[in-house]
């Protein structure tokens, strides 16, 4: 959140869609934000759902997308009375503009993460040269070098190379760029300092709406969380609306309440930007057609790319909840993700047409829909067969590194089964040595290993290099070998 709005309650008048008029605060405190509206009249929360207002410096704020919460009535005082509603916003804009939830009016959007830094920065961009005594000597002699004074022992150079631009691309969503940003520099008798940042952008083809440019952040930041190697944390949001050509754009504080925030309690550790499995400083053109590629077909693919993200939020933790959502997310993928199943022999498809017909003539019913449903999945890919053909992408890459990961990959969606359809189990489950969070990493490590892949990323530039293990595709290569040795100790004979 923008620190200048950390933390803070803020007076101001507050309208609904001009029906009514009220003096308000807005409360700004994450996911506990709200505006408390006191006004003479009982308001008409029918239909209205976007709120705007001046604060008392004449800041324009727009509260989106407003639910009511609990303490709204009417009060008495008195011989006054008055009504108080408290609304909880999902979107907070502030700055010079008022915007509704329904204009098309996003031109971009701004924002940092915890860890763009470490992926898109650039370790050469700032540095110092020793004995630069030769260096500042020639400077004195110029007009700009004046100030230099007197030269010391052991003269030193602290430098910005002046590389603002990191990275630039367009992909389906917009130009995605990565920007450095230098914050308060300063240098002084106490000594020199910079800070610097690394913002994240994407300019749309056309202007869009508040909600629509806050799922496109959330595409961009699923595969940044990939990259990095854990969930992020969005911050210091900005959106910039649409305007004529050659005028300045209005800029907007956005702030979002419900926004992505990672779970500190069992968090990861940053990734070391060794183990990264993309070095944007270095070769910024692959990281560009890869997350080009990436972000093209997320429209069939977002909702499984979701449904990792929710997994993968959960970093050390593990429970069967996990491994569940890390199984599903496979049949939530198109269809073309997967080779085509094989066609149905003859005599099968017969059978299941006459099968069909049969049930159907029955009586409507749990067990007749049940029937039914399993009829309609004949000749269709099971989970397991979507999984393994995931699994032989990342075969024909590295599959000498993860020798049997078919194998896992098979018990995991029975494991999967068991927890979800109470099948019989084939492993020990409940045991101190279950390997679900060997099963959970698999699945996770499948998805998003395969999904680069395809998106044209070469894992053994990133899988077959030393690692210090910080990022989770380092740490599931090097406890592989000894996890899938447990796992095989604890297999029937049979197996």
């Amino acid at each position: 959140m923008k620190e200048a709005y950390n933390e803070r309650c803020i007076a101001g008048q507050f309208s609904l869609g001009g029906s009514l008029t009220a003096a308000g605060e807005l409360h700004l405190r994450g996911q506990a934000s709200r505006l408390k509206l006191f006004s003479r009249s009982e308001p008409d929360w029918s239909a209205k759902r976007d709120v705007c207002g001046r604060l008392l410096d004449s800041t324009h704020v727009s509260l989106l997308n407003c639910i009511p919460m609990v303490g709204t009535g009417e009060h008495f005082r008195d011989d006054d009375h008055f009504f108080v509603r408290n609304l909880f916003p999902n979107y907070i804009l502030i700055g010079q503009k008022h915007v509704t939830s329904e204009e098309e009016r996003i031109a971009s959007i701004h924002f940092s993460l915890d860890d763009a830094t470490a992926l898109f920065g650039d370790f050469r961009a700032f540095g110092q040269i020793f004995n630069a005594r030769e260096h500042l000597a020639e400077l004195s002699k110029t007009e700009s070098g004046k100030y230099v004074g007197e030269l010391g022992a052991l003269p030193h150079i602290f430098y910005f190379n002046g590389k603002l631009e990191l990275l630039s691309t367009a992909t389906s969503l917009g130009v995605v760029s990565a920007r450095y940003t230098l914050i308060v520099p300063s240098s002084s008798a106490d000594g020199i300092h910079l800070d610097a940042d690394v913002i994240l952008a994407i300019d749309f083809p056309t202007a869009i709406t508040v909600k629509h440019a806050l799922r496109a952040l959330l595409d961009l930041v699923r595969f940044v969380e990939i990259a990095a190697g854990r969930p992020q944390n969005v911050k210091d949001i900005k959106v910039e609306l649409d305007g004529e050509e050659g005028v300045h754009r209005q800029q907007l504080d956005l702030i979002w309440p419900l926004g992505p925030r990672r779970d500190a309690e069992d968090e990861w550790e940053p990734t070391s930007w060794f183990d990264l499995p993309f070095w944007p400083s270095r070769e910024p053109e692959k990281i560009s057609k890869v997350l080009a590629a990436w972000l093209a077909r997320n429209e069939e693919w977002r909702t499984a790319r979701l449904r990792y993200s929710t997994s993968f939020a959960s970093q050390r933790r593990y429970d069967p909840d996990r491994l569940v959502g890390a199984a599903n997310m496979f049949d939530l993928l198109p269809d073309n993700a997967f080779p085509p199943p094989d066609p149905i022999p003859y005599n099968l498809a017969e059978a299941r047409d006459k099968a069909r017909a049969l049930f159907r003539s029955l009586p409507h019913g749990d067990d007749r829909s049940s029937v039914l449903g399993a009829l309609g999945r004949i000749g269709k890919l099971s989970l397991k067969r979507k999984v393994r053909s995931r699994v032989r992408t990342i075969d024909r890459q590295v599959g000498d590194l993860f020798p049997d990961l078919e194998l896992v990959a098979d018990h995991a969606v029975d494991c999967r089964n068991y927890y979800v359809h109470g099948t019989r189990p084939k492993l020990d489950y409940e045991s101190g040595e279950s390997p679900v969070a060997f099963f959970t990493n698999t699945l996770e490590f499948v998805f998003a290993v395969s999904d680069l892949i395809d998106a044209g990323w070469n894992s053994n530039e990133c899988i077959r290099r030393y690692t210090t293990m910080s990022h989770p595709f380092g740490r599931y290569r090097v406890s592989y070998a000894k996890d899938l040795a447990e796992l095989k100790a604890l297999l029937p004979r049979s197996a």
